[in-house]
């Protein structure tokens, strides 16, 4: 497959990112009705330029812009649909903060275009090239870097797929590397995938040193199969490219937290006396508020563990919603990362 390559920096069309010493922020940003997490919050162009541009002044290296959800039982919008979310907020960003790093998030060819025609410098496609076959041409005319992910949900048979997913076209995967991928096991699986799209990046003309490479943690895997990737991380930093990690409030953090907690996630938060009708100079506490509000802390402090891990395990670069409070974690995980090489 394609060639190995132990590059240190990220190139894009006007930026060379630094790796290695520092782990990249990637802040997410959906201009989406139906996002798992914040669906609808920045579906309005004007807010979604206003929270991607805090999410730039708490740190975030990277703007990931996304206008279709693939949560489960999201439906998948036309491009011409997805074109009108994105184009909007992408300028808006940019005349905000000109020498903002900006990531389309996107499988589909005819999106990535009109977006790195925008300014944005990035694409990132989850399903690692297959999803359209022209889209690798388009991010290597463009001097574009790319993330491929593994999406087993191009390759799984339906009974296999954990959640219900939108089902993602394929017509860049050839049926013989799809049986091939269902006869390994996850981890070689992963590792067959990417291979086969950084062949797939490098024909067309991109950039080795703007190829990075994720394995597509909870996408139709169970837990315990996100869990095993995290642990073949090594696998993943082996092939030479940089290594993204996107965790943010995933349902798998959820379910780990749950079982962790011997029950239901909803209900792992003992409720004391004290939560019931307190005042404060706000007023009363709203029982399900003070829950939510928790459970979110919560969700946040797991994804925030498993950044920690994913640092100390290569990855070069972390795709979160909280920037300011994923970057303590992040800092904390590459002093530690830089101690360790000193000793």
């Amino acid at each position: 497959m394609g060639e190995k390559l132990n590059t240190r920096v990220l190139k894009t069309k006007n930026n060379v990112l630094q790796l290695g010493k520092k782990t990249l922020l990637m802040g997410i940003v959906n201009v989406t009705p139906d996002s798992f997490s914040d669906g609808g919050k920045y579906y309005a162009s004007e807010k979604a330029v206003e929270h991607a541009v805090s999410l730039l002044d708490e740190g975030a290296h990277i703007i990931d812009i996304g206008g279709e959800s693939t949560r489960p039982n999201a439906v998948l919008v036309s491009a011409e649909e997805e074109i009108a979310r994105i184009i909007p907020v992408i300028e808006g960003v940019l005349n905000a903060v000109p020498a903002a790093i900006i990531s389309v998030d996107t499988w589909k060819a005819k999106v990535a275009a009109a977006a790195l025609a925008a300014g944005a410098q990035i694409v990132n496609d989850i399903t690692g090239l297959f999803g359209s076959k022209e889209m690798a041409a388009v991010i290597a005319q463009n001097q574009a870097a790319v993330i491929l992910m593994h999406n087993p949900l191009l390759y799984l048979p339906e009974d296999q797929i954990t959640g219900n997913f939108p089902a993602f076209p394929a017509p860049g995967l050839p049926a013989e590397i799809a049986a091939g991928l269902r006869l390994q096991d996850l981890t070689g699986a992963n590792t067959l995938y990417l291979e086969t799209g950084i062949e797939r990046a490098l024909l067309a003309g991109v950039d080795p040193e703007s190829i990075v490479i994720d394995p597509g943690l909870g996408f139709g895997i169970s837990s315990s199969d996100s869990l095993e990737l995290l642990q073949s991380l090594d696998k993943m930093t082996a092939l030479g490219y940089p290594v993204l990690i996107g965790a943010s409030r995933k349902r798998f953090v959820k379910n780990l937290l749950s079982a962790g907690m011997g029950g239901n996630f909803e209900e792992s938060f003992v409720r004391t006396p004290f939560t019931e009708g307190r005042t404060s100079s706000f007023g009363a506490f709203n029982k399900e508020a003070v829950k939510d509000e928790a459970d979110q802390n919560m969700i946040e402090d797991g994804t925030g563990a498993v950044s920690v891990y994913a640092v100390l395990k290569g990855a070069d670069i972390i795709r979160v919603h909280d920037i300011r409070r994923q970057r303590a974690f992040v800092i904390m995980a590459d002093a530690l990362k830089n101690a360790a090489k000193t000793l």
